[in-house]
């Protein structure tokens, strides 16, 4: 059943996702004289989903409407199960089942940066500088099965990964040419099973 053949106008045949985002960050500069400054940056961020059915549709019957001597509940809104579906009036269309995917998951990543940058001399200047980032990642997802509300597929971890890394580079200036070297140097640590 899909949300494009009997399930058309069944508003939970797929599942409700909600994710928020947000993100915070701070620079500073600092000069330590007309050829030196350096600068430290950090950066928050942050995602939160949350998928599933939505709320279960209400039993009651005759606390919703009658119409014509028929009574009829608050379909197609709220999720009932697929044993439980009900038709449209026509026999058309089906309201029931579906939602069988859940999600509650979460990660946050933190990035600091410190940079430095001197212009040495008329032909050289130096970049130097070093970085760390840690991310902090709660996975828990899968699928539910239909039958006795089983889960099925089910992925769930928690890990937090973190990356190193430091550079070096010349920025060389001879007449009209200009030539960029230098050395990065970077390692990831998994903190973790590796699939």
């Amino acid at each position: 059943a899909t949300a494009t053949g009997r399930n058309k106008y069944y508003l939970y045949s797929d599942c409700l996702l909600d994710t928020w985002s947000r993100q915070i960050g701070a620079k500073m500069t600092h000069t330590l004289s007309p050829s030196t400054f350096y600068e430290i940056k950090y950066n928050r961020f942050w995602v939160d989903s949350e998928a599933g059915r939505g709320r279960t549709r209400s039993p009651l019957k005759y606390q919703v409407k009658q119409i014509g001597g028929v009574d009829l509940d608050e379909a197609p809104i709220g999720w009932v199960d697929e044993n439980q579906k009900q038709a449209d009036l026509t026999g058309t269309y089906d309201f029931g089942g579906g939602g069988r995917v859940k999600d509650n998951s979460s990660a946050v990543t933190q990035k600091l940066n410190v940079d430095l940058t001197s212009q040495v001399n008329n032909n050289n200047m130096i970049k130097a500088g070093l970085e760390f980032e840690m991310s902090d990642l709660d996975r828990d997802y899968g699928r539910i099965e239909e039958v006795q509300l089983l889960y099925g597929e089910w992925v769930a971890f928690k890990e937090s990964p973190k990356r190193y890394a430091a550079y070096v580079q010349d920025k060389m200036e001879f007449g009209g040419m200009i030539a960029n070297i230098g050395l990065r140097v970077d390692h990831f640590a998994s903190n973790g099973a590796i699939f």
